[in-house]
């Protein structure tokens, strides 16, 4: 299961909740995440599921699909994306995320009435491309996680505020004796992502109390040894 929740102007407008492998996005009647408004296509976008990956397709629509500011053809989903579909975002939730986003998006609003009757899709000002576009700038970035075993796991940095630690709030929790709950902080800004030390924190074997992260770059915390990456993580 997975769920889409439907923002307007970062109000609240509808939450969809999905158990099947199939969804279309758009105005038409029959669609499964409907959007009664003449900026959105009958059919404007679909998302498919294949084995664990959820895949965003854009279904030839006249104002385009944009994945956090990109406009995309096809994208592999990841927790929290942002899918903008002419005013409206929907903010794509994966199964299993368990905390709920409705703290940081507000309360249920009344959804924009549609301009016109004429069922064709209205073509968007160049205003709002440009305005994704220039939310799509935002350097991407993730952190690969101490191994387990073979495998290693990465944590997606798609938010403004990313904490280490070992106290209930730390996005990333990590224990030991000296390990302080807010341990290392990593900001995001347009430019990238800055790492603040709160406790002591090593990049590339210095330790420093404010950094610029750049690709590659490897930050240990209390022996937890992570590498930051520019980009998305690969599924």
């Amino acid at each position: 299961m997975f769920r889409l929740t439907l923002t307007l102007s970062g109000e609240v407008v509808e939450r969809f909740e999905f158990d099947q492998d199939h969804v279309v996005i758009g105005r038409g009647q029959d669609a499964d995440a409907r959007i009664d408004n003449l900026g959105v296509s009958r059919a404007h976008a679909e998302i498919r599921q294949e084995g664990p990956v959820y895949r965003i397709s854009d279904l030839r629509s006249n104002n385009g699909t944009y994945i956090d500011g990109r406009r995309i053809q096809t994208h592999n989903l990841n927790d929290g994306d942002e899918i903008t579909i002419g005013k409206f975002v929907l903010v794509f939730t994966a199964p299993q995320r368990e905390q709920e986003i409705e703290t940081s998006l507000g309360h249920p609003g009344e959804e924009e009435e549609p301009v016109g009757g004429t069922g064709q899709t209205m073509i968007m000002d160049n205003s709002l491309n440009i305005m994704q576009r220039s939310k799509g700038n935002r350097v991407k970035g993730y952190l690969l996680l101490p191994k387990r075993g073979e495998r290693r796991d990465s944590f997606f940095l798609d938010k403004s505020v990313c904490v280490v630690g070992k106290g209930k709030a730390a996005h990333i929790r990590i224990g030991g004796w000296f390990i302080k709950p807010k341990h290392t902080v990593i900001l995001r800004d347009e430019m990238g992502y800055v790492l603040l030390a709160i406790g002591k924190t090593l990049v590339n074997g210095e330790r420093i109390e404010e950094k610029r992260l750049d690709d590659g770059d490897l930050v240990s915390v209390g022996g937890n040894n992570f590498q930051f990456m520019v980009g998305r993580p690969v599924l």
